[in-house]
């Protein structure tokens, strides 16, 4: 996770953002690049073999989902990181809508079934916008915890809480999204 002089570089840059200079969109990405992309590693790790996208393009699709519309405007680190996440996040929907519907494991990517249970993207995505609705913090904990692979101490800081409640809201996702996803099993 970035140092807490990078982070007053993160902050700083973003302000810059948000002010109109354009130059500190690319000194920001720079500076965050090597955590993105091994966040892609990971995620992409993770996808069907033979997924079209290699990290670097991943990250690369990232970069324009946030940039590329005009002025990015963060006012903090960690609405860049949740930023960062939903972009992901899109990036694999929009990829798997443009393809057949794909299924994932949902106990890899939320880690907390015994057996393995297959569930579609698509509906992972729907469950995903209707936790967001109902209970944001915990929305914001799932995509950085799983699209990011950041560590509780780390979502902890950037939602000012404890790493108590953060695990606690982990928890309570994981519950959610499983009570959600298990009448929708599609198989293998």
């Amino acid at each position: 996770m970035a140092s807490d002089d990078s982070q007053g570089t993160i902050t700083r840059l973003l302000a810059e953002i948000a002010g109109g200079k354009k130059d500190s969109e690319e000194e920001l990405f720079e500076l965050v690049y090597h955590e993105i992309h091994l966040a892609a590693e990971r995620r992409m790790a993770r996808e069907r073999k033979g997924h079209t996208w290699q990290p670097t393009d991943f990250v690369g699709e990232v970069y324009l989902r946030l940039f590329s519309k005009g002025t990015f405007n963060a006012p903090d680190r960690r609405y860049f990181f949740g930023a960062v996440a939903r972009a992901m996040r899109q990036a694999l929907i929009d990829h798997s809508r443009k393809r057949r519907p794909e299924h994932i494991a949902l106990d890899e990517m939320l880690n907390w079934l015994h057996t393995e249970q297959r569930v579609d993207l698509l509906d992972l995505n729907e469950a995903l916008d209707e936790l967001e609705k109902l209970h944001p913090r915990h929305h914001r904990v799932v995509l950085q915890k799983i699209f990011l692979g950041r560590s509780m101490d780390d979502i902890a800081k950037d939602e000012k809480c404890s790493k108590s409640t953060s695990e606690k809201d982990w928890m309570f996702a994981r519950a959610w999204l499983r009570q959600r996803l298990e009448g929708r099993d599609h198989g293998s």
